[in-house]
């Protein structure tokens, strides 16, 4: 509830499928970091590596900074690793002209789990050899 999902409204497909583009739109500061936290009630600062301030829609899906768009993703199973690969997928299929990006958001902030386990072993390794995560499993 405290993270329905929230988008940049003019963002479209074009700009998204540039190399680099999320990179242009990130911005979360730490006093926003520090207040994702608090509205889930996890004690601010955390061992490094158990969570990370996630965008549930995805930058690279049009997601925005808005708080209603962030949460503490822990790292357990399934967690922030397997999110970002689950993004990663629908970022691909978005740009290739395979699924709408309005349909990739709302599956994104539905239930990306389910898109997750859904992918093959196959695709889970190709993805992780493309996109390096900082948090590499």
């Amino acid at each position: 509830d405290c993270t329905p999902g929230a988008i940049f409204e003019n963002v479209s497909k074009k700009e998204i499928c540039v190399h680099g583009y999320s990179k242009t739109v990130r911005n979360v500061s730490q006093k926003t970091k520090k207040k994702v936290f608090e509205m889930y009630g996890i004690e601010y600062p955390v061992p490094f590596g158990s969570y990370e301030v996630d965008h549930l829609i995805p930058l690279s899906l049009g997601g925005n900074n808005d708080i209603a768009n962030l949460w503490p993703k822990s790292a357990e199973f399934p967690g922030f690793y397997e999110k970002n690969i689950t993004g990663n997928y629908l970022h691909e299929e978005v740009c290739e002209g395979r699924i709408a990006l309005f349909i990739a958001q709302k599956r994104m902030a539905d239930n990306w789990v389910l898109i997750f386990n859904n992918l093959s072993d196959e695709k889970i390794r190709e993805l992780k050899g493309k996109y390096k995560n900082w948090a590499e499993r």
